[in-house]
């Protein structure tokens, strides 16, 4: 059984229906060191005995937090309805409450960015099951960079592994359910949390200003050009190589959120990323822009739907391109083909045939041969044909998708230098004889960069 700490108390106004008052300088004898209290839901509720119990409890010595119930809806309107009534000050504690299915991890992480941006407070995220069921066995490295406050009524506290350090606070009590004590003096039954640290760790870490972040490298890592003169988002293509659909109507998260990458990375180009929701729509294009992203350029982006990057001839007629007479490695293939057209980049030449790396080809991501006839344009991005191009600074996604493809780290492809990254790169450079640092310095990548192309080169042919 896992050891309980009563040390947190969550409450609301249901805590006093029955019109008896909370006690708070009881509760701080019974040896309780903080008060998170419910402030809002949705983007219209407010608990109207929010203010009083934040004087009272703040009266009695405790620390101080207000939580936001999250319901589907709009997120930056609940961000705002939540800190205004909430009025958080520099010792309030910011909760997400998680516990409706109908708001996703994308939803979450927006609301806790939102919020992070307007305070400098990262919320803390309170859920149960509902986390556990969307989060599955994978890892998120933002959310695993954000404080855990888990649920869970049984007596052995099971944490996602997306948490390896453990929950942050464990709520193991509803008031009937759990491990004991299921009350607290000055309230009676209610929700009770455990926290395993000292009264002077929660104090500290109550309201900071940020999840600590790791010890930055002095310099950003930059993944250099590869020495072979492979353009970079020819590098980035290579590295989701083996990216496939999901079956039957599920949709594959990695693709889903390459459209949400260009939409954070282009802010003008959000609101068409984000109609892209299911892998079954054709997703060459998608592939194509995501890479070039990664690359640090901006898409194919007209006034009209056939202008833009899903649709794959708008790329034959991207404004800052050029056309080539003949393919060079990495350059763009527009092709039209049965049942529509096709964009994909050049790796190589097979007679007839060019071999092409590229998304949607047989529901993946790999190398396929198209006849040149079939070929309506190639493109080379800019106004003039560079023999490469270099990633942009602190890029770290081709670091993170080449981890995954190697060294299965199972890491979020978001860009972001979390602990888990971090983590998975030392672990890399250990098994590679180098020094482990945590950063994709330049040997590292260069480790990587061969590694991923002799993963590609042992690939078997694959068809359309």
């Amino acid at each position: 059984m896992t050891d309980v700490f009563p040390r947190v108390v969550d409450l609301s106004h249901h805590n006093t229906d029955d019109g008896s008052p909370i006690n708070y300088h009881a509760v701080k004898l019974d040896g309780i060191w903080g008060v998170i209290y419910k402030a809002t839901e949705s983007d219209d509720y407010v608990d109207e005995t929010y203010d009083e119990a934040r004087r009272q409890a703040k009266a009695a010595g405790l620390l101080w937090g207000a939580y936001h119930f999250f319901r589907p809806g709009n997120v930056a309107d609940q961000v705002d309805h939540f800190l205004l009534h909430a009025a958080p000050g520099p010792d309030t504690l910011l909760v997400l409450d998680h516990e409706d299915d109908g708001c996703s991890l994308d939803d979450v992480k927006e609301f806790l960015r939102r919020v992070e941006q307007a305070t400098g407070q990262r919320p803390a995220l309170y859920s149960g099951h509902v986390l556990k069921e969307q989060l599955g066995n994978r890892i998120d490295s933002y959310l695993a960079g954000t404080r855990l406050w888990l649920a869970q009524y049984g007596p052995n506290l099971e944490v996602p592994r997306n948490w390896p350090g453990g929950a942050w606070l464990w709520q193991y009590t509803d008031g009937q359910e759990g491990p004991q004590p299921h009350t607290v003096d000055g309230i009676g039954h209610c929700d009770i949390n455990s926290y395993s640290g000292t009264q002077d760790q929660l104090r500290q870490t109550w309201a900071e200003a940020s999840v600590a972040p790791p010890e930055p490298e002095p310099e950003p890592p930059e993944p250099p050009t590869p020495p072979d003169g492979v353009p970079a988002w020819l590098t980035a293509m290579r590295s989701i190589t083996g990216m496939t659909e999901a079956p039957g109507s599920a949709d594959n998260p990695k693709i889903i959120g390459m459209a949400r990458k260009i939409g954070e990375t282009w802010p003008n180009q959000k609101a068409y990323s984000d109609s892209y929701k299911h892998d079954d729509t054709p997703w060459c294009g998608l592939t194509v822009a995501y890479c070039m992203t990664m690359a640090g350029i901006e898409p194919v982006f007209g006034p009209t739907d056939t202008d833009r990057w899903m649709w794959a001839l708008a790329w034959s007629d991207w404004p800052n391109s050029v056309h080539l007479a003949e393919p060079r490695l990495g350059c763009i293939v527009v092709m039209e083909r049965e049942g529509g057209g096709h964009v994909t980049l050049f790796e190589s030449e097979d007679g007839s045939n060019y071999r092409c790396r590229g998304g949607n080809q047989g529901d993946m991501v790999n190398v396929s041969s198209y006849s040149k006839s079939g070929v309506v344009a190639l493109v080379w991005p800019g106004s003039k044909a560079p023999p490469s191009l270099r990633l942009s600074p602190g890029e770290l996604m081709w670091v993170q998708s080449s981890l995954n493809l190697v060294d299965n780290a199972g890491l979020d492809v978001d860009g972001e230098i979390g602990p888990l990254t971090i983590n998975a790169t030392q672990h890399y450079q250990r098994e590679n004889g180098l020094t482990p640092t945590g950063y994709a310095n330049p040997a590292t990548v260069a480790a990587l960069l061969e590694d991923v192309n002799e993963w590609n080169d042992a690939r078997p042919p694959n068809g359309d």
